[in-house]
């Protein structure tokens, strides 16, 4: 099994987010994914809004 990469860099209006796939099960699905490195950009402001909304609904009231 590989290890996972995850990595994160905040910029002031992006963050920046790089992964590998490595569970097993997604592996034998889709070994194209092997060894590939996954970036993504979300706008800081966009992010900020999706923990917002976990928050809110994790909020027992």
């Amino acid at each position: 099994m590989t290890t996972p990469v995850t990595r994160h860099c905040i910029r002031p209006d992006r963050l920046v987010i790089t992964l590998s796939l490595w569970r097993e099960e997604h592996l034998l699905s889709h070994p194209e994914d092997a060894g590939a490195v996954f970036t993504v950009e979300i706008p800081a402001k966009e992010f900020v809004g999706i923990l917002e909304g976990i928050a809110a609904a994790l909020d027992p009231s």
